[in-house]
């Protein structure tokens, strides 16, 4: 009934895992690349002396260091927005009386919960029937 709904944040989901290796790897490539343009050559006539810029340098580990720390602060705070969705959606599957399994497993795809935890987490199908006997 939601199938289309609840794809969009494995979509999601898949999207910021790989965004956040890019942005990785983004972070190491911006410190090499620091780090081989960080020498300037001077040139007076005379002599030739090589200088290291202590800028790009620093640079190149606030790349190696600080890069990663932030990447992994967006993944963390990304991930608390995808799973208030997943619980919104939980909730929506609870009103409407539509069983979540599909859903649980996407979400808990490490093996968190095994089968019999899914199967019990899946009682929404009784909530609205009339207590009977």
């Amino acid at each position: 009934m939601f199938r289309k709904s609840d794809e969009s944040l494995i979509f999601f989901y898949n999207l910021l895992v790989v965004l956040s290796i890019i942005m990785l790897l983004g972070c190491i490539v911006g410190a090499i690349f620091c780090w081989t343009t960080s020498s300037i050559e001077i040139n007076d006539g005379y002599t030739t002396e090589t200088v290291v810029s202590g800028l790009r340098v620093g640079l190149g580990f606030v790349f190696l260091f600080i890069g990663p720390l932030a990447v992994w602060v967006n993944y963390k705070i990304v991930m608390i927005i995808i799973c208030a969705l997943y619980d919104i959606k939980l909730i929506r599957n609870k009103l409407y009386n539509v069983n979540s399994k599909e859903l649980y497993e996407s979400l808990f795809s490490d093996k968190e919960f095994s089968e019999e935890k899914i199967q019990d987490l899946s009682i929404e199908e009784n909530i609205n029937k009339p207590l009977s006997d």
